[in-house]
């Protein structure tokens, strides 16, 4: 590509700059039940503790509601790269261990392929689960889960023919209770169909985690309430933001448009004021329009240091359809933040996209390093 071609996309990237969205863009809010007095629960923005919050307000007993995504399905639970969760309002209010202080618990709906469904849940009230809901310095908590983290941790199956006999499909596959996440590691994550969910002879209850009265369902959702008053709110509810479910990271391919980089060092301090354009490049199996900017970041993997990009534009660069995203990174950041040298012969790419999936991508470099020590105007410069 032409460096005057490149030139005239920076006049442009205004207008379509790599985006930074929300990390909880598929992530969605729902009633899944009533109270047993039909009195349906609060879904609401809060704004009092964080930006973006959301309250769920679960008031009696039977009440149930879901913040579901779609973003785990076709991936098998030994996928799952991270489940995360920030919750606001004041859990002290509650019992330590008891099922409003460990809110939320989380739902997989789970498939063999062969058409049997079924629910997983992990159980937050577990002694064993509770050291995974962090403490903040703001007083907030966080679920911040991967597959290993929990893989050891107690899965509990639900919303299916002999669930609660060791009997269902999933105990004929992986054996009797207790199931761990570990030992549930292939099964693949998929929601059924309403249709599947409206007839009583696959076993799904009311509590099942799907939309109430359109019985649509979600991969994954973070849950709030129960069948029982266990999970009470109270009048202020659970204030949460910041939900993702993500799998683990996917290797994209990326291209150091200028793999010549000049380096140029002048009493140690850096010179250069060139930049490291970066591509990521849109595929049929990858979408770049995607990425989130500032999640990005760039760096010397033997070095350990990283920079951000200044800014990004989007463009088809190899023309095949699809947009490519396109990254500009400071020479001079780079040096400064210990990501780049003269011996650097290979950059990595990390960052997420909107959905909060974990991407990564590597490149091969050459760096001409040119140092000048002296303090007069012409001393002696060494290349490298």
């Amino acid at each position: 590509m032409s460096r005057k071609l490149l030139l005239s996309m920076l006049i442009v990237w205004l207008s379509v700059m790599c985006v930074d969205r929300s990390s909880y863009a598929g992530f969605h809010e729902f009633v899944i039940r009533n109270g047993s007095t039909g009195k349906s629960p609060t879904i609401q923005s809060n704004k009092d503790y964080a930006q973006g919050a959301t309250e769920f307000i679960i008031s009696g007993g039977g009440m149930k509601a879901g913040w579901g995504s779609n973003d785990l399905n076709g991936y098998s639970i030994g996928d799952i790269g991270r489940l995360s969760i920030t919750r606001y309002d004041d859990t002290s209010r509650f019992s330590a261990g008891s099922g409003p202080a460990v809110a939320p618990y989380f739902n997989f709906w789970v498939t063999d392929g062969s058409g049997h469904f079924a629910v997983i849940a992990n159980e937050p009230s577990s002694p064993a689960f509770q050291p995974l809901f962090t403490e903040n310095g703001d007083g907030s908590k966080t679920y911040d889960l991967s597959f290993d983290g929990m893989s050891d941790q107690r899965a509990k199956v639900y919303e299916t023919p002999g669930w609660n006999s060791n009997s269902s499909w999933i105990h004929d596959l992986y054996g009797p209770d207790p199931l761990t996440f570990s030992d549930l590691a292939s099964l693949r994550i998929a929601p059924p169909p309403p249709s599947y969910i409206q007839d009583s002879v696959n076993g799904v209850g009311s509590g099942a985690p799907d939309v109430i009265d359109t019985d649509i369902a979600y991969g994954f959702t973070w849950v709030f309430g129960d069948t029982l008053s266990n999970y009470v709110s109270g009048d202020e509810g659970y204030i949460v933001a910041g939900p993702v479910a993500a799998p683990v990271a996917i290797n994209i391919d990326i291209e150091v448009k200028n793999r010549r980089i000049r380096l140029k060092i002048d009493d140690g301090e850096c010179k250069a004021y060139g930049k490291v354009w970066v591509v990521i490049y849109g595929t049929s199996n990858f979408d770049a329009t995607t990425v989130n900017k500032s999640t990005a970041v760039l760096g010397d993997p033997a070095l350990g240091g990283a920079a951000q990009p200044i800014f990004g534009v989007l463009w088809d660069l190899d023309r095949d359809g699809y947009k490519d995203c396109l990254l500009f990174f400071s020479v001079c950041q780079l040096y400064k933040n210990g990501a780049i040298h003269g011996d650097t012969i290979e950059l990595v790419l990390t960052g997420l996209t909107n959905e909060g999936v974990e991407i990564i991508g590597s490149d091969e470099v050459r760096v001409r390093l040119y140092v000048d020590n002296s303090r007069g105007p012409r001393g002696p410069r060494v290349a490298h």
